[in-house]
């Protein structure tokens, strides 16, 4: 079965999303468990989308080229 490798977009945007979702999901663990969110959530949420947007973008850049490539190879 040969199934057609999906468009760089696509695999860009699925990388986006789970990248979100597990950091998005791993920042509430750790403002509950430090105890930020309790303190003051808006600071908490606003310092951590700073820390965590650079590598949601790489990992999102990472997997366009990286699908793009493997397109132009075949």
């Amino acid at each position: 079965m040969d199934k057609s490798p999906r468009a760089a977009w696509k695999v860009a945007l699925y990388a986006f999303l789970i990248t979100l979702g597990l950091s998005a999901g791993l920042g509430l663990a750790a403002a509950i468990a430090s105890g930020a969110i309790h303190r003051a959530p808006g600071r908490a949420g606003e310092q951590y989308g700073r820390a965590v947007f650079p590598f949601i973008l790489i990992v999102t850049i990472a997997a366009y080229v990286i699908q793009r490539t493997r397109l132009t190879k075949r």
